[in-house]
């Protein structure tokens, strides 16, 4: 299953009230699910590590350009946290390992 690090609703210049009910409804369904995700018996099942930071949900308007400074600071942002704590390095070498054993089975499956 892949986890999300940031949630971006885009468009939100269509309908601002319906964009902020949906960033409320995202941010709530990940906070039930979050801290249980990480708790000890599931540590292992976060690829990102037992130190996760909470998933920020923005919402923005590419078309007027609203948002879209915070969303690059945000990203930039969780790239350079990533890398500095090698966080990163360790996420890329854990989906080489995860798409290597993928591609043997499905070899092994097709043999």
């Amino acid at each position: 299953m892949e986890l999300a690090d940031l949630v971006v609703i885009n468009k939100a210049d269509l309908d601002e009230a319906a964009a902020t009910r949906a960033r409320a409804q995202i941010t709530s369904a990940l906070r039930l699910i979050g801290p249980h995700a990480h708790g000890q018996a599931h540590a292992h099942a976060d690829p990102r590590g037992p130190h996760v930071q909470t998933v920020q949900v923005l919402q923005l308007s590419a078309l007027k350009g609203s948002g879209l400074e915070t969303f690059w600071r945000t990203v930039n942002t969780f790239r350079e946290q990533r890398q500095a704590s090698g966080a990163l390095a360790a996420r890329r070498h854990a989906q080489d390992q995860a798409w290597m054993w993928e591609r043997i089975e499905a070899g092994c499956a097709n043999a």
